[in-house]
């Protein structure tokens, strides 16, 4: 399977290169985004009858998140985060992103703000019955010092014999609201690529003729930040695996060994499929995820 940028370059290259310091098919898309993400989102209020959760803790994340939210109201620099984000949640099961056996679920606001956990992946291993979670925390930028505190997280986690904790959790396939540890990992592309993936998830979902959405389909289902992410997935895996097994907590060892095989196995389906790296290889995010996790967890 092919992918063409040209059509989604043009488009994007006739707009306004930016609004407000934000590029214009970013402020186009954010309104779409919030949406989708709202619209996604766990809702905490729906744990209060969960014997596992207050309501006085639920109502005091609530006004936590609702003070946080404030203080970000004028802060345009979440935006392509965010439409990176929604453009996951969608595509992720439109395009099947994480393979046809996975599902991406939005987390609360809470677990997104204060726990740094935007998107929890669901793999199905349809052959053992099981369900497999990751953790997804997304990042859009330039440098590298928010991304290095984001990987020295995991590692700490792990140092404490840790996986990440989601405190609003809940899953159609097994029914149930509760905290849920999950292995975290940290997936992100440059500012450029998300304007390209947003411009054709505009037209996707905005265009009236049906050619032009159907060609937006084809190329979001070939683009090559899907395989970008699931590298980026593999290599973190492979590094924390071995480190939590060097260290002793093989329990941990056995889980990202488990989530490994999996995305090994979507990465291969890929590859199948024809879907290449392209030009992400030299994404500066992608590579500079690839750096400091091979920096911080060195063979």
């Amino acid at each position: 399977m092919g992918y063409d940028n040209s059509n989604e370059r043009f488009l994007i290259e006739q707009t306004d290169r930016s609004h407000e310091g934000v590029h214009s098919t970013i402020q186009g898309a954010h309104p779409e985004a919030q949406k989708t993400i709202g619209e996604a989102a766990i809702n905490p209020s729906d744990f209060i009858y969960s014997p596992r959760y207050k309501k006085e803790d639920i109502e005091r994340d609530l006004g936590l998140v609702e003070k946080r939210e404030k203080q970000f109201e004028h802060d345009d620099s979440q935006k392509p985060a965010e439409v990176f984000e929604a453009i996951m949640l969608h595509q992720g099961e439109l395009s099947n992103w994480f393979g046809q056996h996975a599902e991406t679920i939005k987390t609360s606001r809470y677990d997104d703000i204060f726990n740094g956990i935007a998107i929890i992946v669901e793999f199905e291993n349809t052959t053992a019955k099981e369900l497999s979670h990751l953790g997804v925390a997304v990042d859009v930028t330039f440098g590298t010092t928010g991304l290095q505190k984001k990987i020295e997280r995991i590692k700490k986690e792990i140092d404490r014999g840790e996986l990440a904790r989601v405190k609003y959790f809940y899953s159609e396939k097994e029914g149930v609201r509760e905290p849920r540890d999950v292995a975290r990992v940290v997936v992100g592309i440059e500012l450029n690529q998300v304007v390209e993936l947003a411009a054709l998830w505009l037209q996707q979902k905005n265009f009236q003729y049906k050619e032009i959405r159907s060609k937006a389909n084809h190329a979001l289902a070939a683009h090559p930040a899907s395989r970008a992410m699931l590298e980026e997935i593999s290599l973190q895996l492979e590094r924390f695996k071995d480190y939590a097994n060097k260290n002793n907590k093989k329990a941990l060892s056995d889980i990202y060994e488990k989530d490994l095989v999996i995305v090994k196995a979507i990465l291969a389906e890929k590859q199948k499929a024809g879907i290449r790296m392209g030009e992400l290889k030299d994404d500066r995010v992608y590579n500079s995820i690839k750096e400091t996790v091979e920096r911080l967890f060195p063979l």
